[in-house]
């Protein structure tokens, strides 16, 4: 007879302490997922941004129908795309987190519609005059003033 109350017992903390656990293992402090954590994003290392990053969204500034912004880092340069030519030169970031070109940046020279090459200078004038970078994981965040208006960009690494 003691033998089948044992049973239960063993069975419930068999299945409930590995739920436990794993519910644990998912959470950090703060009880958030990390990429949920807006104290995560920090200020980004020019070796954090070694990669390609696309545009996921854009606030302030609507972008010409099926296009994106894409950046790419390597070798202390930054490649930019917005639709049409890609713009390149070396760039910092700053103790302050700024994310700028330092140089004036080189161009390919495509004949683009209008539209796609104020979108092109546009993005240019952006990174010329530097931008708050923060970088959470793959999830990279620029946000700055453009012509007067805020603008921030979410982009993703991959």
């Amino acid at each position: 007879m003691r033998r089948a109350a044992v049973v239960p017992v063993l069975a419930l903390v068999l299945v409930v302490l590995p739920a436990a656990l794993l519910a644990a293992c998912g959470e950090e402090s703060g009880g958030a997922a990390s990429g949920d954590d807006p104290a995560t994003a920090a200020a980004p290392s020019t070796d954090d941004l070694d990669g390609t990053f696309t545009s996921t969204a854009v606030q302030g500034r609507e972008l010409v129908r099926r296009t994106q912004v894409t950046l790419h880092f390597e070798d202390g340069r930054m490649a930019v795309r917005a639709g049409c030519n890609t713009m390149s030169a070396a760039y910092e970031v700053d103790d302050a987190g700024t994310l700028r070109w330092t140089d004036a940046p080189v161009s390919t020279m495509k004949g683009c519609p209008s539209a796609l090459a104020a979108q092109d200078r546009w993005l240019s004038d952006l990174l010329f005059d530097g931008v708050a970078a923060t970088l959470d994981g793959d999830a990279l965040t620029l946000s700055g003033d453009a012509a007067g208006e805020e603008v921030v960009i979410d982009l993703e690494r991959g």
